[in-house]
């Protein structure tokens, strides 16, 4: 998930009288072939009076060339640049045949235009003996350049020096220390004497703090932190200009913004130019502040919402118990090892027993009872010392698919409610309390799928037989009302048949009553199961839901909802809330519910509950027009079809003017939907992700790459676009799951471009909506 962070930089000279200031060369802003996304620049000269030209010096580096007309008794420049922190893979990259491993040569035509970045100082007996100690055997170029660049992070001690310049590579090695510069000058010449093109790079460095403490080794930095950086890049046929930090030993990332690249350091001086002689006071400063972040997984709620949550936690139980409910809620949270530890069974830690995870029917996934509490506080201490005692064990909630996308553990989370005894349970002494959640839970779709989980579908009411919604009201209306006693056994008579799925397993319904009065293992337990809800990959995200459910049962101990006539989705449940807009809508309208209750459930609570479950791909804006894709749903039983893999996605406009423009999708006009709020229309894109090759039937054929084009119907072309993969554009053929969150979003944020709409003319076919399904476009069926 990106991280907006606003870069703050000041430079600034004090002249002890009145100067000639000769013209200055400032390199400040970043290089254009930075990886990380500038969305803002400002570059502020004092004093005022002056002139700026900005130009190119011959590597493509911006310049700006200050020229100060009279005399001055400062230099003040000030950069501020936002810049968007986003994960890639500084490894997704390939490489020609020739260049697959070190040593290599370079072709004719390469060494002709690399000439300048292969020069090399005279040698020296220390770095000569420095460059006859690295091993010359051939192996792959990537191998080759990890233990390089870790290797010389090792042997020179970083030191902060103040001096101008940058020390000889020999000096550097004698005293075997040197401060990011020097490090990065010393790479520079092993790689050219190893006959690797190589230049110097001056940047910005951000660093920002992790979300989550690393188990082993650093975690980083304590503070978010940026500063005046310089690094080493070389040149590797096919992948262009790679990026070695020989301070850190790692290869360049996000957080590292170029500003000037060359192949002398002098030429990559931050700031250059001549005054006249005098005193100087010199100073420095460099700030970084995040200023916008999406919600994620390892950071769902902020301190402030977090206090919220508990001052509500505390009032909703005070309300429960003066009503008397005595209301229970546990849980069945599952964990998966990662990085092939926690198989075998997790160690003891804390107060909780390793004994409470247990083996599931899939490898590596373990599985802890949480037994009802009816105290908020309680719950609060049980999932946080849970989940940590699962992360010092190695046990995460998260898994990721080939391509990057995250999913649960695949093994779901049950949430239980009921007393701490049958007798006390809410649904036996008032079933109206089942009614009111069984009807308010269909009557909002939100409630299903925002939560749900992705490889662990279960099947809603209105998912399974056909007349499921006509006998469940019959069933619902014989239940016993508030006051009245409850025959043993009735709300299992009367609810057993409906509350199933597609295949009449009520042990696997959304509602499963078995323990509540039925012939489960636990039977008369009094306990609702509530399932099919992803395992929330955060404790906080847990106890989010878990407070959600204690004000909805809270607000129906009062006030039962009763509707005459449970809601006939119809085609709308797949059509509709399949998308995350209307989804998203429902939950609010829920929440409003709430509020109007006297429980103010804030929605950015779920915030990240939402890009987890419905995660951006990628944003475009042109002419004023803003165009966001994110992944949408697709039932279960539809993603695996004959026709091949389907998967969902949304399509959001702003800015939208319908009587001029079109947006389309592989030259295909949108059935775009309006939102009620001005300029703004949703859509979804149904299309086939994938082929199995291995199906005889297959006709071998896919829908994507998808792209989307903003059509002026004026000029009949498209103002613009952007491009979604569902596979690595450029081939990779991916092995292996992704090791860590940062690679899999890597991997997702290598599948979007902005950039690749319909070039000439583009005169769109008649827009066909589907009756049954108007705001979805279904790329399998023809135009």
């Amino acid at each position: 998930m990106s991280i907006h962070v606003a870069l703050n930089h000041v430079t600034h000279y004090r002249y002890d009288r009145a100067i000639e200031v000769g013209p200055q060369v400032v390199r400040l802003r970043p290089a254009p072939h930075s990886r990380t996304r500038v969305l803002s620049y400002a570059l502020k000269v004092s004093p005022a009076q002056h002139f700026i030209n900005w130009q190119q010096d011959p590597q493509g580096n911006y310049l700006a060339r200050l020229v100060f007309p009279e005399k001055a008794t400062e230099l003040r420049i000030e950069v501020d640049l936002v810049a968007e922190i986003a994960v890639f893979n500084p490894f997704d990259f390939f490489l020609e045949p020739h260049a697959q491993c070190i040593p290599f040569a370079y072709t004719q035509e390469e060494q002709h235009e690399l000439a300048p970045y292969l020069e090399t100082l005279a040698l020296t007996p220390r770095f000569q003996a420095y460059l006859d100690g690295i091993d010359r055997t051939p192996i792959p170029s990537i191998d080759f350049l990890v233990r390089l660049n870790q290797r010389l992070s090792e042997d020179i001690r970083y030191l902060l020096r103040m001096e101008p310049g940058v020390q000889t590579p020999e000096h550097t090695l004698v005293t075997g220390a040197g401060s990011c510069r020097d490090s990065a000058w010393l790479l520079v010449q092993l790689m050219r004497r190893l006959g690797i093109a190589a230049r110097f790079v001056s940047g910005y460095l951000i660093q920002l703090v992790a979300d989550e403490q690393a188990l082993d080794g650093p975690s980083g930095t304590e503070v978010d932190f940026t500063d005046l950086h310089a690094w080493c890049e070389v040149y590797l046929p096919g992948a262009g200009w790679i990026g070695l930090d020989a301070t850190s030993g790692l290869f360049a990332g996000e957080g590292h913004i170029p500003l000037a690249c060359s192949p002398e350091p002098s030429s990559a001086a931050p700031i250059s130019g001549r005054v006249e002689p005098c005193e100087v006071r010199f100073s420095h400063r460099m700030s970084v502040q995040r200023i916008w972040q999406t919600p994620r997984v390892t950071w769902p709620v902020s301190e402030p919402q977090w206090a919220d949550m508990q001052a509500l936690g505390q009032r909703v139980d005070a309300d429960l118990q003066a009503l008397d409910v005595r209301l229970g809620i546990g849980s069945e949270p599952t964990f998966v090892a990662i990085e092939g530890a926690g198989v075998a069974q997790p160690q003891a830690s804390n107060e909780l027993p390793a004994s409470r995870f247990e083996n599931t029917s899939t490898a590596g996934v373990f599985r802890v009872d949480v037994p009802p509490s009816t105290s908020w506080a309680q719950s609060v201490k049980d999932v946080e010392e849970l989940y940590e005692q699962a992360r010092q064990n190695r046990l995460g909630t998260l898994r990721f698919m080939i391509d990057g996308r995250q999913m649960g553990t695949g093994a779901g989370n049950a949430l239980l409610l009921g007393g701490a005894r049958a007798e006390d349970s809410p649904f036996l002494r008032r079933p109206d309390l089942l009614r009111s959640l069984i009807g308010y839970w269909h009557d909002h779709p939100a409630l299903t799928y925002l939560f749900s989980g992705m490889a662990w579908p279960i099947p809603r009411v209105d998912e399974t037989r056909g007349d499921a919604l006509y006998e469940l009201e019959i069933a619902l209306s014989q239940l016993p009302e508030p006051g009245a006693p409850c025959p043993p056994g009735l709300i299992y008579r009367l609810l057993r048949p409906l509350l199933v799925d597609v295949a009449g397993d009520p042990d696997r319904a959304q509602f499963c009553i078995v323990e509540l009065q039925g012939d489960g293992p636990s039977e008369h337990q009094g306990l609702l199961r509530l399932q099919g809800f992803e395992m929330p990959p955060h404790a906080r995200m847990n106890l989010a839901l878990q407070l959600l459910l204690r004000c909805l049962v809270a607000r129906f101990w009062r006030t039962p909802y009763a509707p005459a006539r449970l809601t006939r989705w119809g085609t709308q449940l797949h059509d509709r809330f399949m998308l995350p807009y209307f989804i998203e809508r429902d939950f609010a309208e829920v929440l409003d519910d709430l509020d109007a209750a006297g429980y103010a459930v804030d929605s950015q609570w779920f915030a990240a509950q939402r890009a987890f479950r419905f995660p951006v791909i990628g944003d475009y804006a042109v002419a004023g027009i803003e165009l966001e894709l994110r992944h949408a749903l697709e039932p279960g039983p539809a993603r695996g079809s004959a026709s091949g893999t389907l998967e969902r996605l949304q399509v959001r406009v702003n800015g939208w003017l319908s009587d001029r423009y079109r947006l389309a999708v592989n030259g295909r006009p949108l059935p775009l939907t309006a939102t009620g709020r001005a300029g703004e229309f949703v859509a979804g894109v149904r299309y086939r992700a994938w082929q199995p090759a291995h199906d005889e039937h297959a006709t071998g054929q896919t829908d994507v790459p998808l792209t989307f084009d903003i059509v002026d119907t004026w000029t009949q072309r498209s103002l613009g676009g952007c491009q979604y993969h569902a596979a690595h554009p450029g081939g990779r053929n991916y092995q292996s799951l992704p090791v860590n969150a940062n690679e899999a979003e890597s991997r997702r944020l290598a599948r979007f471009f902005r950039i690749g709409h319909s070039p000439g003319p583009l005169v769109l076919p008649p827009l066909k909506v589907d009756d049954d399904w108007p705001m979805t476009l279904d790329m399998r069926r023809r135009p």
